[in-house]
């Protein structure tokens, strides 16, 4: 990964460097795709070695080129590349920021959304669970009025999930195009 990605993506796994340059943050969308795409995809290789054989993949956004990787549908360097490409469109698309928000009132919560403007339920995991997505500030604001158990600021380096990534999305879509699966 760090030959075809041109940057050691051990250090930056360590977090080495970090303080001294964002380009070393883990927490950098550019950094974390291609990161974990590194580790799950050695996580696969290791199930294949062990003669173990998927029947069924599947992911959630970055957990679905994994999944695509895991059924043989491209191979190792072709995923580090697509998700390099998708990082720094993601990147490119902004800051923003995302929130998890524990034990609530489902009714209060989609209220509030609804009411200001810059902030989405990106991920709706379960009746106790879901991230909120979008501006720091809509997104501060839902999480200080909502009555719930906890909110829980996450460390990303965008508005994921959200109509703040649809640009992105349109210049991967086009990306993608170019590829034959």
């Amino acid at each position: 990964a760090s030959n075809l990605l041109g940057r050691d993506r051990l250090s930056i796994c360590r977090g080495e460097g970090a303080e001294t340059s964002g380009l070393s943050n883990l927490n950098d969308t550019r950094n974390t795709q291609p990161a974990l795409f590194a580790v799950e995809s050695l996580i696969v290789d290791e199930l294949l070695r062990q003669g173990r054989q998927p029947e069924l993949v599947a992911g959630h956004s970055l957990g679905e080129l994994v999944a695509l990787y895991a059924a043989g549908v491209f191979d190792a360097a072709t995923g580090l590349e697509l998700m390099q490409r998708r990082s720094e469109l993601m990147a490119s698309a902004g800051g923003g920021a995302m929130t998890a928000v524990i034990g609530f009132d489902r009714s209060q919560l989609e209220t509030l959304v609804n009411a200001t403007e810059g902030v989405v339920i990106a991920n709706d995991n379960s009746d106790a669970q879901v991230v909120l997505s979008g501006s720091p500030a809509a997104v501060n604001s839902v999480s200080e009025a909502v009555s719930c158990k906890r909110a829980i600021p996450l460390a990303v380096s965008g508005a994921f999930h959200s109509p703040f990534m649809a640009k992105a999305a349109d210049a991967f879509a086009t990306h993608l195009d170019g590829f034959s699966f």
